[in-house]
């Protein structure tokens, strides 16, 4: 049971440095960075949009055609986010397998 906890917190660990290195990568990733400030852009625009994808609405809310084209931009800016991490994400596990397997093979 003790060998499972601590292959978990290895996990834990291995995993926690992949993330942080890939949102350090993401912090000068310039494609990234325009995502992410035209989304900043849009929801700053359009408060309704906004109340949309946070969940604050109550009630009913009706969509300009303007407000519905921004939010389609928003939901196709946010997979946009969302490929570019997971791209980033597998690199960076792939690396560190790569980093790993040549650690092993010079201790083996």
């Amino acid at each position: 049971m003790e060998e499972v906890r601590m292959e978990q917190t290895l996990e834990d660990r291995i995993w926690d440095q992949i993330c942080q290195d890939v949102w350090e990568r993401l912090n000068h990733n310039p494609k990234y960075q325009d995502v992410l400030v035209e989304k900043e852009r849009l929801l700053d625009r359009y408060e309704n949009v906004t109340h949309i994808l946070e969940y604050t609405s109550s009630g009913e809310l009706r969509l300009s055609e303007q407000e519905q084209e921004a939010l389609k931009s928003l939901l196709r800016l946010e997979d946009k986010c969302q490929e570019i991490e997971q791209r980033e994400i597998y690199k960076e596990g792939f690396r560190h397998c790569y980093f790993l397997l040549k650690e092993i093979e010079r201790s083996g």
